[in-house]
């Protein structure tokens, strides 16, 4: 198997499902829906809540490959973050952008590869 087909796979898989979708019943998307993968998460992972705790995140630019649902975005903005999280589907780039407007929360949730970004040198 190619590497375009492999990752127009992984694009097609996450699009169906994105990262920790599965830890919630609730509406999907809905502010229940992201408490309750939230609480599942850091039930399942809670490392990640200590090495998020190890940043100074105030004012920081960061750039999250592989955002899933918004999780660690809102984590990461709330700490003071200036973020933009990128995700390769479709699906998981609108379930985080979704996850920051519910909390009312500013950052950038977008659709790319990050074999190949289109940032501008320096950003």
């Amino acid at each position: 198997m190619d590497g375009a087909v492999t990752q127009e796979r992984v694009r097609a898989y996450w699009d169906r499902q994105p990262c920790d979708s599965e830890l919630s019943a609730r509406e999907r998307l809905s502010r229940e829906f992201f408490l309750d993968v939230e609480r599942q998460r850091y039930a399942l992972q809670p490392h990640i809540l200590e090495c998020l705790s190890w940043i100074d995140w105030p004012g920081k630019r960061v750039l999250e490959v592989g955002a899933g649902v918004g999780t660690d975005a809102r984590r990461i903005v709330g700490a003071g973050a200036i973020y933009t999280g990128i995700n390769v589907d479709r699906g998981s780039a609108e379930a985080t952008e979704r996850a920051l407007r519910v909390f009312s929360m500013p950052g950038v949730s977008l659709q790319r590869d990050a074999r190949s970004l289109d940032f501008p040198d320096g950003s």
